[in-house]
């Protein structure tokens, strides 16, 4: 009797050990498919006619100057919640660096604010490495991630040139697309 009872104990043993080793390698293929890069698919960016004002935060650089966004006021700026580990922003990042060569010099700021637990550690070496020229802002400790509710990386927020946000965008997107562009060309001009 004791032998028909540890039978269907061992095939239910049996069972998980093969399906967990499955799981863990869906899981992982899900997970890097869906991360390789942002997507191509031109992002269509809505304005809002009265966003809510954006918290303002104060932040060191790479070099350990402190950055208000309070100063960028009659600028439009693209706060970018980031981190080095990050698949999705990992591959976002250029095209947010040609997006901020593009319009840079017509009143753009980015403030990319990194939550790399390393601080300058960590992004040092990545901006380097990636050969990316906007500015980093340091936040080790997720603060302004909070202030702005952020569910995940990357996340951005659009903040007009009256300091309201015109819009959130979650994930990661092609910066560069012909739409989103065209946003920026229409709100640097308001």
């Amino acid at each position: 009797m004791e032998e028909q009872e540890t039978k269907p104990a061992k095939k239910s043993n049996l069972r998980i050990i093969l399906f967990i080793p499955i799981a863990i390698i869906a899981l992982a293929l899900f997970v890097t498919l869906r991360h390789k890069s942002p997507p191509s698919v031109d992002v269509d960016i809505p304005h809002t006619q009265n966003g809510p004002m954006a918290p303002d935060f104060s932040l060191p650089d790479l070099d350990g100057r402190m950055v208000n966004l309070s100063s960028y006021k009659g600028r439009v700026v693209i706060v970018n919640i980031w981190a080095t580990w990050c698949p999705p922003c990992v591959a976002e990042a250029p095209s947010l660096d040609k997006l901020y060569k593009i319009f840079k010099e017509e009143g753009l700021e980015l403030l990319a604010v990194s939550v790399d637990k390393d601080g300058k550690r960590a992004v040092e070496p990545f901006m380097k490495k990636k050969n990316l020229s906007f500015p980093v802002l340091l936040d080790p400790d997720g603060r302004v991630a909070g202030l702005y509710r952020t569910r995940g990386v990357p996340e951005s927020f659009i903040v007009k040139k009256d300091g309201t946000i015109d819009n959130k965008i979650e994930g990661a997107i092609d910066w560069t697309s012909p739409k989103v562009i065209e946003y920026f060309q229409k709100l640097l001009k308001e």
